[in-house]
């Protein structure tokens, strides 16, 4: 397999790491409080998870590379089981 170059686009990945950061902090100003509710709990943990989903998909869109993602899914018993597994992976988020 031939190797590819990767790059990152600095200030997008500036831009996820000031996202965590912010997530993070309001995540603990959230769940710090002197009683801790289910409530406070629960947005917390909301917060926080939305929080590092904006990091990844921030961060992997600041990689920049030469090369091409192609899936395709052919009629054929013997294909990649990448094929069938991204299919089934996509019928239960449904």
């Amino acid at each position: 397999m031939a190797q590819m170059p990767i790059f990152y686009f600095w200030p997008t990945v500036l831009l996820s790491l000031l996202l965590a950061i912010a997530a993070s902090s309001v995540a603990l100003s959230v769940v710090s409080s002197e009683r801790l509710t289910a409530r406070r709990l629960l947005g917390g943990g909301l917060m926080m998870g939305a929080g590092i989903g904006a990091m990844y998909y921030t961060g992997m869109a600041a990689m920049r590379t030469s090369s091409t993602e192609l899936y395709t899914c052919l009629p054929n018993a013997f294909h990649d089981c990448n094929c069938s597994g991204r299919l089934i992976g996509d019928g239960a988020n449904l």
